[in-house]
Formats: structure tokens, sequence, C-alpha cells
């Protein structure tokens, strides 16, 4: 019988031959790169400075948030780094804090029946949330979601140990043909996973297909309980008047049963809101083990992120996410000119994804990948490789998560511009 570190280092030499083995990258040397667009930091705010952050989270704020970080920081005598909480939120690390940051994003939504709920993670809360719904009665608890959604969600319901199905991605009519067959057989809490925006496609659903979800809950709701669940980490400090997502800005946060709001993205911070009503609000206080077991987040880092989400909806801040979308959509157009221009009979669009801050550039090989990678860095520009498995075989691609740096300095934009130009023309690169 094989030792059991000989077979680990089989499947890693396999992982090898395949080009697949991940590694830890130190990236503290991100200043030397013109442009980062590796990252999720959409708004840029790892390189604006303190001072900015506090002029449009506090000074230049009418937000509760951004007052009550300016609460926090006329208490403190001197500067420390920050401090654990002593324990989980249901024992010693619960404070004054996070409640107050609950009371405030509450009372903002009261009008549509949402509390919120902090959690340490997107993952915590996306590991502790259907687990704790199958409790009520799990053997007629089912499970629908999208195909591509985040490994959080389906590891959360894999631990629930209920019945699943995923439906085509963004594809309502599969949805709605899964439905019905779960309708059918019975089960009486159908729980309905998806994010606002996937991050390996940039896409999502728009105003009208969130109605259309939202109307296929009303159809079917007098033969289940249909509970409507949105993942909105991609989305959370760019969209909506609250700067809570896609669901804010297309009017739906009444409608949706559970909306999750991680803040490690835009925001650059930690942890999560999750939105529900107050009932479910205190059901998950009670059952999902995330946030029964887990030492809570320290006064300080809670306050962190409460400045940096005040900043995120600052309308001068607002304003420039506005031109970062305009910006995108402009340059998904650049990459698909220079490719219809070196590769005329390419059908560029089956290349080029997405509709929001993030851009998919599909080479189609993990050599690809790799090599297309490696020539950007030394461009000086640093892009998500996204090899297969990740994505399916012969889309591996680059992800360009587009940031306001972009916006503030004009001249990184026709830098970005030319660089991936000069990159389809390498002829070291082959697509199609």
């Amino acid at each position: 019988m094989q030792l059991l570190n000989e077979q680990v280092a089989l499947y890693l030499e396999r992982l090898k031959q395949e080009n697949n083995l991940r590694a830890l990258r130190k990236y503290s040397s991100k200043e030397q790169y013109l442009l980062d667009l590796s990252s999720n930091d959409y708004l840029n705010l790892s390189k604006t400075p303190w001072q900015q952050v506090c002029e449009l989270g506090i000074e230049q704020s009418n937000d509760k948030l951004g007052a009550l970080v300016q609460e926090f920081l006329a208490d403190k005598t001197e500067y420390r780094l920050p401090c654990g909480s002593t324990g989980s939120r249901l024992l010693s690390g619960d404070n004054t804090w996070i409640e107050k940051i609950e009371d405030i994003i509450g009372g903002e939504l009261e009008a549509y029946d949402k509390q919120a709920l902090f959690y340490n993670s997107g993952y915590h809360a996306n590991m502790g949330i259907v687990p704790a719904l199958a409790k009520i009665n799990p053997e007629s608890t089912y499970v629908l979601m999208d195909k591509l959604i985040h490994a959080s969600l389906i590891d959360g319901v894999l631990l629930s140990g209920v019945k699943l199905s995923r439906f085509s991605h963004n594809n309502l009519q599969d949805l709605e043909n899964k439905l019905i067959k779960a309708v059918d057989k019975g089960f009486a809490n159908i729980i309905i996973c998806l994010e606002s925006i996937y991050s390996m496609d940039g896409d999502n659903l728009d105003q009208s297909e969130f109605e259309a979800l939202v109307a296929l809950k009303a159809k079917y709701s007098n033969q289940a309980n249909i509970i409507l669940y949105v993942d909105e980490a991609h989305a959370v400090g760019l969209f909506g008047e609250h700067a809570l997502g896609l669901v804010d800005k297309f009017k739906v946060i009444k409608e949706i049963d559970i909306i999750v709001c991680p803040l490690g993205k835009a925001t650059n911070s930690s942890g999560a809101l999750v939105l529900t009503n107050q009932i479910l609000r205190e059901f998950l206080i009670n059952t999902s083990r995330p946030l029964i077991y887990s030492t809570a987040l320290g006064a300080e880092t809670i306050l962190a992120t409460a400045l940096n989400f005040s900043y995120a909806r600052n309308k001068l801040v607002k304003e420039k996410v506005t031109k970062l979308l305009n910006l995108a959509d402009d340059f998904r157009q650049h990459l698909c000119a220079c490719l219809k221009e070196k590769y005329p009979d390419l059908d560029a669009l089956a290349l080029v994804y997405g509709n929001n801050q993030i851009i998919s550039f599909v080479v189609g090989s993990n050599d690809n990948v790799l090599y297309a990678s490696k020539a950007l860095r030394e461009k000086g520009v640093l892009v998500g490789a996204i090899k297969s498995p990740t994505v399916p075989k012969h889309k591996e691609r680059l992800r360009l998560c587009l940031n306001t740096s972009l916006v503030d300095k004009a001249e990184l934009y026709q830098f970005l511009k030319q660089t991936f130009k000069d990159l389809i023309n390498d002829s070291n690169l082959k697509l199609g």
C-alpha cells in the first residue's frame, strides 16, 4: 500500500503535468506593475490614500456609517493595530459597533422588510445559511442553483445534505422547468440560489430578468415556499442607491428573501452583511454554525469596513463607478475590433464576455493563458490567469477586473488598450 505522502506526491505531479498546479504567490511587489487588474479591488481602495478615504467617507458624507466611524475614532486615545473580538458573537465577541452597523443598514431597508446580520465573510454566510434552513425540514427542502454558482454556495448546499439540481447558467426557462419538477415531487421549501454578477464571465441577469425571477416565485408560491437567495459579492459597493448590488439597483430588495453582501471586494474590507426579514435573521442567529462558532471580527476591523462602505456610497465615488462601467464597455469593443482586424473570420463576441466591470477574454488553452499573462506582466499589467479546470477546457481565459484607477488616470487606459492590441497581434499567441 502506498503511503499517504506518496499518493499526494503523485496527485500533485499530475496537476503539474496538466499545467494546473496552484501555488501561493507573494503580491507584496504589486507596486512594480503599472496596472493591477487581477484583484477584486474595483474602487481601487487598497491604493487610495487614507486621508482621501476619510474625506469622502466621513467629512464629505451624510452617510450614517461615516458618522459612526467618526464616533469610534473620537473615542480612540491612542493608535493600535486591530485586535480580536475575544469570542464568537453569541459569547463575548459581539459589540456595539457591529450592532450599530446592522441597525443603520436595517433602518435604511425597513420599507423592504429587511434587517442586517453581520457575518465574518461571504464564504461563512454561504456555508451557513442553507444548512440552517435545511434543519427545518430536510426531507422537504430542495435547492436549485445556477450552474456557475460560487464554490462557497456549492459547499454550503452539499453540507446541508438536501437534494439539489443545477439549472443552465442565467437560464430562467431551465430554472422554471426544474422548479416545476421539484414542486411536482412535493418539496415544501425550494431555495433558488444565484449570484448577481458571475466573476468568471462577468455577466449577470438584467432588470427584466430579475423581475421575471420575482414573477416566477409568485407564480408557484401557492404550491411551495419559494426562497430567493442572491449573492451580491461582485456588485456590492458599485450598484444601487444603498450600494448593496444589483437587487438594490433594480429595486427588488423586498422580493429577494436572502441577500448576501460580502464586503471584501469593491469595499476592500472584511465581513458580509446578510439581508433578510426579522424572523429569518433571528433563526440564523440560533442555527447558522459559522455565525455561532466563529470568533467575531474585532471592532477596528468592523469600523474599517464601515468606513470603506461609506466611501463607496459617496456621490462622487458613484459617479466614478459610472465612468468605469462606460470604460469597460469601450474596452470590450476595443478587444473585439482588434480581434476582427487580426482574425477576420473569427467570432470575436464568442471570446469577449461581460457586461459590467469584469471582462473575460477567452484565449482557449492553459498554454495560451500562461503565455499571455506572462507577456502582460512583462509589460506591467497584472491580470487573472484562469485555467481549466476552474473553467471548462477551451474556455481558458484572461480575466480583467477593471478598477477606478483607469478613470483617475486616462493615460493608463490608453496604455491598457495598446498593450492588448499588441498582445492580440503577438505571433506567439494563436487564437481561434
